[in-house]
């Protein structure tokens, strides 16, 4: 019987659904976001809105995927499922709070680097079943990664594929239930979320994007103990020919964000018509019924539809060091190294800022070391051209040669730290000379004679400010060789330069530059001329194990 005081018969039960709902959010959680998530593949979608109790866990988990890494982290949105799914990759103001583990990965098929510290699942479960080095110090591991030619899972999809959608199709149940109850607008508005997952699941199956597969995409991922600008590095591992994440396709982001807004309005418009409309009493009463009935559904779907495993997708088929590996994973171990620099630029004490200019492009490097001809010491005839002008076109520093130590295992020490390539445009020809480099801290423009003595360890902060007060992070000094007069070496000092770009060199006896360093008015950790000379060393064996590589590789 209706109560005469409450106009609205079905009041009191749907405000219990509040405290309904929210239990049920407890229940399931797992199920909701693996579907949500395409953990178990594109056809949970489907089942993932099929229930309203637990919708909020499908929408949290459809923004986390859709938004990207950076917000995910700022948001809060991040939690295990979202890193199984799409991975977690760093943004360079929040790699300091997940320094530790952090791995560089780089997408062949896009040219692009990212610094992750948290892998997909199907990235990590490869990581997993291959060993590590297993001495710290041990040159750097390349692993061959081969897909099938034939995959089983990819042959048996669609039967199994669409059967597990029309399985899902019981939900209509629901729909014509309420319809023909006349239950309002409830029936389509329960409807919307499944009906977006059904046709999403049907847009990625026929683009090939269902499920994780071998053939999608290719990645080459670097990971262990990574070098910094003056840590050398521990174990590592670096995997060729990895098969991409799916989920990180566009079409996917495109489902997630439909399916955030499509889920919380119907959410919402759940509720209030729960609320505010005069639903009879057995109307809600079913519709609650229907909504457990999806829940326990889902959770038994889940336990049946299991996730692919790596083996399904590739074996790893060779194991080489450097010295063993064939020229073309050479070349990807190169370009791998470069990648490695843009990392260490993002986390540099120097700031990323000084190193805009420096040439960190593996094809750039190729070309000029082609052009140009590699001395360890400028002859004497030049220092005429030198003084007059000379053009820096391009510098290679110590980020690369911090990379380039950790695939080769033989280049350490904090030398590296001041270490640079410099190629030299004098007179119309390039030259490739090994040279030491230094970012003078905290000078302002005019005679650094006149500055108070420091001497700053390495990685002090290079914040220097020009005349207008900006930040210039580019007071660059160099010192290239030339050749020794006599007992006496030479050096030519570009001083107060950009990293590449005309200058004028000024040429200084082993004595004056002993001067200048004991002066301390360079603010560098640098004190005597012999520490320049030993830096110099470090740099001339980088230098060539560059250039050794790049022929190994086939390049040169």
């Amino acid at each position: 019987m209706t109560d005469p005081n409450n106009p609205w018969p079905g009041y009191k039960v749907s405000l219990s659904l509040v405290e309904i709902s929210a239990l049920t959010t407890l229940v399931g959680a797992t199920s909701a976001e693996a579907f949500a998530l395409g953990l178990r593949g594109a056809t949970g979608l489907s089942w993932a809105s099929m229930s309203a109790f637990g919708l909020v866990h499908v929408i949290r988990s459809f923004v986390a995927a859709a938004v990207s890494d950076a917000a995910r982290e700022t948001l809060g949105l991040r939690n295990a499922a979202a890193d199984l799914a799409v991975g977690m990759g760093t943004h360079p103001r929040l790699w300091m709070d997940h320094c530790n583990g952090t791995d560089v990965a780089l997408d062949m098929s896009e040219k692009k680097i990212h610094s992750i510290y948290a892998f997909d699942r199907t990235t990590s479960a490869i990581l997993d079943i291959t060993p590590t080095t297993s001495k710290l110090g041990e040159r750097l591991l390349i692993y061959d990664f081969r897909r099938p030619e034939y995959d089983p899972d990819v042959a048996k999809e669609p039967w199994r594929y669409w059967l597990l959608l029309a399985c899902s199709s019981i939900k209509l149940a629901e729909v014509f239930t309420l319809w023909h109850l006349s239950a309002s607008h409830l029936y389509w508005i329960s409807l919307l979320p499944w009906l977006h997952g059904l046709l999403s699941a049907i847009l990625l199956r026929f683009t090939n994007l269902s499920m994780d597969r071998a053939d999608f995409g290719r990645r080459d991922v670097l990971t262990g103990e990574l070098p910094s600008h003056l840590h050398a590095g521990g174990v590592g591992r670096l995997f060729i020919g990895l098969p991409g994440n799916v989920r990180r396709h566009y079409l996917w982001t495109i489902v997630w964000g439909t399916g955030a807004v499509i889920s919380f309005v119907s959410l919402i418009a759940t509720f209030l018509t729960l609320r505010s409309s005069r639903q009879p009493s057995e109307v809600i009463y079913i519709w609650v019924s229907f909504q457990l009935l999806w829940l326990l559904l889902r959770i038994v779907m889940y336990q049946i539809v299991l996730a692919r495993g790596p083996q399904r997708l590739g074996v790893i088929s060779g194991v080489h060091l450097w010295s063993s590996a064939l020229p073309q994973l050479r070349r990807q171990a190169i370009q791998m190294m470069f990648g490695l620099a843009h990392h260490i630029v993002t986390i540099h004490p120097r700031g990323h800022e000084a190193y805009l200019a420096d040439t960190l492009d593996a094809q750039k490097i190729q070309g000029l070391l082609k052009l140009s001809t590699y001395k360890e010491k400028l002859p004497h005839k030049l220092m005429p051209e030198m003084s007059n002008g000379l053009d820096v076109v391009a510098v290679v520093g110590d980020v690369v040669y911090r990379g380039l130590g950790w695939i080769h295992g033989k280049l350490d020490g904090d030398n590296l730290y001041d270490c640079v390539l410099t190629f030299l445009n004098i007179g119309g020809r390039l030259y490739a000379v090994p040279a030491v480099r230094v970012q003078r801290v905290g000078v302002p423009p005019g005679d650094i004679e006149s500055q108070p003595p420091s001497f700053d360890p390495r990685g002090t902060h290079g914040r220097n400010k020009d005349s207008d007060g900006k930040l210039d992070f580019e007071r660059w000094v160099h010192w290239i060789p030339m050749e020794d007069e006599g007992d006496i070496r030479v050096w030519a000092q570009l001083r107060d330069m950009k990293s590449h770009g005309p200058v004028n060199a000024k040429f200084l006896k082993q004595y004056e530059l002993h001067q200048i360093l004991q002066a301390g008015t360079l603010n560098i950790s640098l004190y005597t001329e012999e520490e320049v000379v030993k830096t110099l060393q470090t740099s001339r064996k980088a230098g060539d194990t560059l250039r050794e590589s790049f022929v190994d590789a086939g390049l040169l």
